[in-house]
C-alpha cells in the first residue's frame, strides 16, 4: 500500500501546493485491481489515482486524451495536473500516480440495475454526441496516442483473449459465428473516425440531476479511433438492456429510443447501421462476460442473454 507520506511528497511537487494545504486530509475512496483512489480534502480537493496495473505509457495516453479533449472545448473531462517538472504521470516505488481536480460527484448508477430514467438516457446520448464531435476536431492529435482499430478486428481480438482459456461449446461457437457473419458487411465500409470511449454505460457518467456533469473512465484498454456508430450502439444497449436477470433479458424500448434521440438531437445518427448494432451488442456481451469469471455456466447464461438481446434488438429496430 502506498502511504500518505509518499502521497504528500508528490503533492508538494504541484505548482499550486502551498503551506495552506499542508494539513489536508487524505482518504481512500476506492480500491480495486491494483488501483487505489484517494481524496485529498484541503484548500482545493484533489483526486489521486495510484495504479500498479497499467504501464506508464498507458497512463500517459489517457492523460493526453483527457487533456486534448479539454483543450478542444469538451467540458466533460477534466485534465490531469502537472508537477513542477511538467510531468503528469508521477512515480512512487512501483506505483504510478495521476492527480486531477476532484469532480464533486460519484456515479449514481450501477450498470447491472436499470434504475435510470429516459431523461438520463437522453442526456447521455447528447453527451456522447458532444464527445464524438469534439474528438473529430483533434483526430490527428489523437492518432499518436490512441490505436486506429477496425471494429471487427477489435471485437475479434477481444473474443480471442476472453475465450482463450475456455472450453469450446455450442454457445461460444454461435457467438463467434455471429460476429464472423457481419465481417464482410463492415470490412467494406468506410468511416470518419472519432474517439470511441469503448465503455459508455450509466456507471461511467456523472449526473447533476438529470444533466450530464462529466464522462469518466477514459481507459486506454477500451479507447480507439473508429466509427461513431459503435459507441452509439453500445451506449444505447447499455442503457436499455436489463443485465440484472440474464435468464429473462429485455430491452426497454423507451430508454433505447431516448438515448438515440439524445444523440440525434444535435445532428448525430438517428438510427446507426444495424450491422454496427449487431457488433456492438457483442461488445456489450464481452464486457458483461468479463465480469463473470466463476464458472462456465455463468458464461453460458450471459451468452444466451446476448443472443436473446440481439433477437429482441432487431424487433425493436424493425
Amino acid at each position: 500500500m502506498i502511504g500518505n507520506e509518499a502521497l504528500r511528497a508528490l503533492l508538494k511537487q504541484l505548482p499550486d501546493w502551498n503551506s495552506a494545504n499542508q494539513n489536508a486530509e487524505i482518504e481512500i475512496i476506492g480500491s480495486q485491481n491494483d488501483t487505489i483512489q484517494f481524496l485529498v480534502s484541503g484548500e482545493n480537493k484533489l483526486l489521486i489515482e495510484a495504479n500498479r496495473r497499467k504501464t506508464k505509457e498507458q497512463l500517459q495516453s489517457e492523460v493526453q486524451v483527457n487533456s486534448a479533449l479539454f483543450e478542444a472545448g469538451c467540458h466533460l473531462a477534466l485534465p490531469f495536473l502537472q508537477n513542477r517538472n511538467g510531468r503528469q504521470v508521477m512515480i512512487s516505488g512501483n506505483w504510478r500516480i495521476l492527480i486531477r481536480p476532484f469532480i464533486a460527484s460519484a456515479p449514481q448508477f450501477n450498470w447491472l440495475k436499470r434504475t435510470w430514467s429516459s431523461n438520463h438516457a437522453y442526456a447521455a446520448g447528447k453527451a456522447l454526441f458532444a464527445l464524438h464531435t469534439t474528438s473529430k476536431k483533434i483526430v490527428p492529435k489523437l492518432h499518436t496516442v490512441v490505436p486506429d482499430n477496425h471494429p471487427v478486428s477489435y471485437a475479434s481480438s477481444k473474443m480471442e483473449n476472453l475465450f482463450a482459456n475456455l472450453e469450446a461449446n455450442e454457445l461460444l461457437s454461435r457467438l463467434c459465428e455471429s460476429v464472423n457473419s457481419i465481417k464482410n458487411l463492415l470490412t467494406a465500409k468506410t468511416f470518419a473516425p472519432v474517439l470511441i470511449h469503448g465503455d459508455f454505460h450509466p456507471g461511467n457518467i456523472l449526473y447533476d440531476g438529470e444533466s450530464v456533469k462529466a464522462i469518466i473512465d477514459f481507459d486506454s484498454n477500451y479507447m480507439y479511433l473508429g466509427p461513431a456508430e459503435i459507441d452509439c450502439a453500445y451506449g444505447a444497449l447499455m442503457f436499455a438492456v436489463d443485465w440484472e436477470s440474464p435468464q429473462t433479458p429485455s430491452i426497454d424500448k423507451e430508454l433505447f429510443l431516448s438515448f438515440l434521440q439524445g444523440y440525434s438531437s444535435s445532428g448525430g445518427h438517428k438510427h446507426p447501421d444495424i450491422s454496427y448494432f449487431d457488433l456492438a451488442s457483442y461488445l456489450v456481451l464481452l464486457w458483461a462476460m468479463a465480469q463473470e469469471k466463476t464458472g462456465l455456466s455463468k458464461y453460458d447464461l450471459v451468452t444466451t442473454n446476448a443472443i436473446n438481446v440481439l433477437a429482441e434488438l432487431k424487433q425493436v429496430l424493425s
